[in-house]
């Protein structure tokens, strides 16, 4: 007599019932095949090379009948897919570890060169924009405004300073970032078996605290960098904004780091990863059990917030500039010449609400869903957007205004 038996897909018991309810439960003999079809099978009987045998001496208990040989023989299966799960869970853990302990160690030597750079900018800014009025601290009438005292030399020390005050910050959330995007992606990974649901809200949320971070937080320093100049250079609107060029150069060239190391990180441990997969475990490079995605996605993570970083930081600070040097800047007009930090901070709150749409408002069920969700909201996006910056361009900014444009006047309406 041969009997096949056929566990349940997972190759596991009914979810909350063990082994021992179940070899003493009288329905068993009823339902012995109520389980969906599975490639986990075993195959008992005569003539199967030592099979289990009715009432030999291998059965697990005296009298035992065959729905009862297929419980124990389930739970055998039982045993062997907790065994590899065991050694799963152990490889995927000691694999995580590994990608945490690599994003963490990966920016302290990346930031040991950037050290370098840094030191090496600050002294030639200094020196280049400090020696063009041979290191005077006189003041002298301003280019734009000759009936205005303006202090040329100490533009040099703090545009240096402004340089720096980005580093500073560039190092804390930078790498406040890759910890955040090793642990987004890890999470995802590990939420992929809830279903497209629950992975789609988890990534979703956690890749945009990352846009919120790096952008939020560029704006805040922003903020803070002019209000402390602002000490300094009192009414003087030109050279106070001018010195905040260099933060915005600061991040660029820091944004030019973070590309590069990006890209660094994600081949050194794809090709690290890959090599250990594929020679130790025979596991192709597109094989779903391949971890390596995770590396991957950190370092296009990274790379991509700094390449959206170092776009929005550079036209942020010139169009400060532009502002500062027109009749805004020359009426004091704080509210308005702070026109583009509302922009973006319109631009955040925004998109914040879009976010609460897709993960809180119309979650997606199924995959095919996901994309029908990613249109609803940047139509949103998109006529909210509209709507915010005709707010913000309505009410603060000035109906009329001049911009001086190489010597030049020209009068703008809004």
């Amino acid at each position: 007599m041969r009997v096949f038996i056929e566990c349940n897909k997972f190759g596991d018991l009914p979810f909350g019932l063990k082994a021992n309810s179940w070899l003493n439960s009288p329905d068993i003999a009823q339902s012995p095949s109520t389980f969906p079809p599975s490639p986990i099978k075993d195959e008992i009987g005569e003539g199967n090379g030592g099979g289990i045998r009715r009432g030999g001496r291998n059965d697990l208990r005296p009298g035992a009948n065959d729905s009862q040989f297929s419980v124990a023989i389930c739970f055998k299966n039982v045993e062997k897919r907790q065994l590899y799960d065991r050694k799963a869970f152990i490889f995927h853990n000691l694999f995580i570890n590994v990608a945490i302990f690599t994003a963490t160690s990966f920016p302290f030597t990346e930031y040991q060169y950037a050290d370098i750079f840094i030191v090496a900018i600050v002294i030639l800014l200094f020196l280049f924009l400090d020696s063009i009025e041979s290191f005077s601290t006189s003041s002298q009438p301003c280019s734009y405004n000759k009936t205005m005292m303006c202090k040329l030399a100490p533009i040099a020390a703090y545009s240096t300073i402004s340089f720096l005050f980005y580093d500073i910050t560039f190092v804390v959330f930078g790498f406040l970032r890759k910890k955040n995007s090793t642990y987004a992606n890890v999470r995802t990974t590990l939420e992929a078996r809830k279903g497209p649901s629950k992975v789609f809200i988890i990534a979703f949320r956690l890749g945009v605290v990352m846009g919120f971070l790096l952008i939020a937080n560029g704006l805040l320093v922003l903020y803070i960098a002019i209000n402390l100049f602002k000490l300094y250079y009192g009414d003087d609107w030109g050279d106070l904004f001018e010195s905040t060029t260099d933060y915005g150069f600061g991040r660029s060239s820091m944004a030019l780091f973070d590309r590069v190391s990006g890209v660094i990180y994600t081949k050194a441990t794809t090709i690290g990863a890959n090599d250990v997969d594929i020679l130790m475990r025979n596991i192709l490079e597109d094989d779903p059990r391949n971890l390596v995605f995770i590396a991957d996605n950190v370092g296009d993570n990274v790379g991509g917030i700094a390449g959206i970083f170092g776009s929005y930081a550079t036209p942020s600070c010139a169009a400060i500039i532009v502002e500062s040097i027109s009749s805004i800047g020359v009426n004091h007009d704080l509210t308005t010449i702070m026109y583009t930090l509302l922009v973006i901070f319109v631009g955040i709150l925004i998109r914040l609400l879009k976010t609460l749409f897709a993960t809180n408002f119309c979650k997606s069920k199924a995959v095919k869903e996901i994309e029908l969700t990613l249109k609803r909201q940047w139509i949103i996006l998109t006529a909210s957007i509209t709507v915010g910056i005709a707010l913000v361009t309505w009410i603060p900014l000035l109906s009329l205004f001049t911009i001086f444009n190489s010597g030049t006047q020209k009068v703008v309406k809004n």
